[in-house]
């Protein structure tokens, strides 16, 4: 019988002398193999000794204040023999009392990859600090950011690099090449600056897309953990994007909530209750605010363009209003407490240019029901302050939760997420996983007393999809062809369920336009659009794509598309980046991958790359659901505490000349018997 540790934190709990403590492992179940594999044991119980109600600090008594939240799961491990054998989390489920006296309890193990998805929580990706990627909202800057050369300055110094890039997507205007004077002119962005005319792309309307490598940091920056392997060592996911797409339209222009208000910043002040250290005025306690209204005066005498004023209290949001000249303005009538503390914000009404402004005056005046009004003091500025806008990039995500964009990861490459601590994870493919397997010849510790040989599961349909497209090209391929771009499909004659995997991100399809004048494909002028079949603004599912640097639009001006600056200026833009589901422009072959599941036609090369997701990273492992002599068998071993503790779900067992791999294996910690599903390697 082997000495089984139960720890809570540091504190190890005491057990019954008859406890038989089980735990399940299994990497992806073939019958469900959608799903991230995960640790767990069956609820066992522990007895509710004074050493074990010190730990469990007494959870049956609510007169007590715990310091362990019991809501939440708690980290621990397991031991056998005093070996390290499990990291993870304990749920308490309930506590048994007898005669009013507390008997046992009751817990389960969650493996670390549970835990790391209780430890993202509800949490979104506009959650993670992206803040190193912020960088100015200038015509000059994103022209940097769209040119694929990774020059961007950001604002907490050096370039962007491959971290950030601005590709060539549409979120508004339905982009066309060289209309020359025609019906939709104003939708030309092939360079043209003759005869005054101004074609391109307008500043505003690019978005900027994070390299998916710098969400992975962000992510391990926030919650302390390390995700080692694919993410840092797999050429191809370094080249992998995320839209920062979040509203329908564009990314400021025309978005009135899109920036934040601004705290305005005072040098001086007169009477006593306004807080220059934290430009609030405080209403002191016992002033005796419910007798009356207050009223605040803004007195301006510099505002480059329309801005938005808004009063806030204690932090949050009150009222405000547009001004659009200088002057004198109010704000009347408004309730406050004894306490309250009044701040004064601003943010620009276009939000996508610069605002200089200048407060002579910020005033508040207290009006007591019957009795005349009382004024309670001013704020100054001694000159002015500007504005400047920022990207701030975490602002922009896609409402994604954290959670759902690292299992669609997971389920893009198929990877297997491998706990090497609580904080700590190795990431590789599930082909790379078993390749790096040890084999094991346990024919000895197998019990073949009675053994089950079973067929395995099958599938009459197996389909990988991303979300159903809304994008105008997306759309328009899925009515046409009954099966969204990037997805791939395929039907048996079998009885059975079906297989799904499906991607929490949408396949953008891009478009290589057609040269309106001659009626040919340009030859890569490649973007894409964000738009319905209706011409509507878009956001859809958040959208991943492959990009690479310094991808040339045409030979000289008369081939390039335009960029249009704050000035209305015309520019020629002669590289951009390359952005697709195909991973390169140079070639299309054995190094060339795509975001595509299928063999769909890549809208650049007008032919399929036959490195799609699913012959990359999917092929073997569901061909060998479909061979005839695949087998699953059911078998008992009894193992040594060695082999319990070095046992890895990669292993590949030895057992009658043949080699077997783990699908699922139940451990009884305290005997050593182990209850295999096994299937044979074909």
């Amino acid at each position: 019988m082997n000495k089984v540790g139960i720890f809570i934190g540091t504190d190890e709990l005491d057990l019954f002398d008859d406890e038989q403590i089980s735990i399940n492992l299994q990497l992806q179940n073939i019958a469900d193999i959608s799903k991230l594999f995960a640790d767990f044991t069956q609820t066992f119980t522990v007895p509710a000794s004074p050493r074990n109600n010190q730990i469990l600090q007494h959870y049956y008594r609510t007169d007590l204040t715990s310091s362990l939240d019991w809501k939440a799961r708690q980290e621990g491990y397991i031991e056998i023999n005093s070996l390290p054998f499990r990291y993870g989390t304990f749920q308490l489920e309930e506590v048994q009392m007898k005669q009013n006296a507390p008997y046992s309890y009751s817990l389960s193990f969650f493996g670390s990859v549970v835990n790391l998805t209780d430890l993202f929580g509800e949490d979104y990706l506009y959650d993670l600090d992206l803040s190193a990627l912020d960088h100015d909202y200038t015509a000059a800057t994103i022209q940097l950011g769209i040119n694929g050369e990774g020059n961007m300055p950001l604002s907490a110094g050096g370039t962007s690099g491959t971290s950030i890039i601005y590709p060539c997507i549409t979120p508004v205007r339905n982009w066309m090449y060289n209309v020359h004077g025609g019906a939709n002119d104003e939708l030309d962005i092939k360079y043209n600056n003759a005869g005054g005319h101004q074609h391109g792309i307008n500043y505003y309307e690019v978005k900027p897309a994070v390299a998916c490598t710098e969400i992975i940091a962000a992510i391990e920056a926030k919650y302390g953990i390390t995700m080692s392997g694919f993410f840092d060592d797999n050429d191809e996911f370094q080249k992998l994007y995320m839209w920062a797409h979040r509203r329908a339209g564009y990314m400021y222009q025309d978005q009135p909530n899109a920036m934040k208000y601004r705290k305005i910043d005072f040098d001086t002040r007169t009477g006593t209750y306004f807080d220059l250290a934290n430009d609030t005025f405080d209403i002191p306690t016992n002033f005796g605010s419910n007798s009356g209204v207050f009223d605040f005066s803004i007195s301006l005498n510099t505002l480059s363009q329309d801005a938005n004023f808004a009063i806030y209290v204690n932090g949050g949001y009150r009222t405000s209003q547009v001004i659009t000249s200088t002057g004198t303005f109010y704000f009347y009538g408004l309730k406050l407490e004894d306490g309250d503390r009044i701040s004064l914000r601003v943010k620009t009404l276009n939000n996508s240019t610069a605002l200089t402004y200048g407060i002579t005056t910020f005033g508040m005046t207290f009006f007591p029901q019957g009795d005349p009004s009382v004024s309670l003091g001013t704020a100054r500025m001694t000159g002015t302050d500007t504005i400047s806008v920022t990207v701030r990039v975490s602002e922009l995500m896609p409402e994604q939760k954290i959670a759902d964009f690292l299992i669609g990861l997971i389920k893009m490459h198929n990877l297997a997420f491998v706990p090497v601590s609580n904080t700590e994870f190795s990431v590789t493919t599930l082909d790379d996983y078993y390749a790096n397997s040890t084999d094991q010849a346990w024919d000895e510790y197998m019990d073949i007393t009675e053994t089950s040989v079973v067929r395995p599961e099958i599938y009459r349909r197996i389909q990988f999809k991303y979300q159903e497209a809304g994008a105008i090209l997306g759309a328009t391929y899925l009515l046409e062809n009954g099966v969204g771009y990037g997805d791939l499909r395929a039907d048996f004659d079998f009885d059975g369920e079906e297989f799904i995997v499906e991607l929490p991100f949408e396949q953008l399809l891009f478009e290589r336009l057609t040269d309106l004048e001659t009626g040919l494909l340009t030859d890569s002028v490649l973007v894409g659009e964000a738009i319905t079949r209706e011409l509507e603004p878009y956001v859809g599912a958040p959208m991943l794509f492959y990009a690479t640097g310094e991808f040339e639009v045409g030979i000289g001006e008369e081939n390039a598309i335009g960029f249009i600056d704050e000035a209305n200026i015309d520019t020629p833009l002669l590289n951009i980046w390359y952005c697709n589901a195909s991973s390169r422009f140079d070639v299309n072959n054995e190094t060339t991958y795509s975001t595509n599941f299928g063999g769909d036609i890549d809208p650049y090369f007008l032919q399929s790359v036959t490195n799609s997701l699913y012959q990359t990273y999917w092929f073997n492992y569901t061909t060998d659901l479909y061979n005839q002599k695949r087998r699953m068998v059911t078998i008992t071993a009894i193992l040594p505490v060695g082999k319990l503790i070095n046992m890895a779900l990669n292993n590949k067992i030895i057992w009658r000349n043949e080699k077997w791999i783990i699908n699922s294996a139940n451990i009884n910690m305290t005997t050593g018997e182990v209850r295999f599903e096994l299937l044979n390697d074909v």
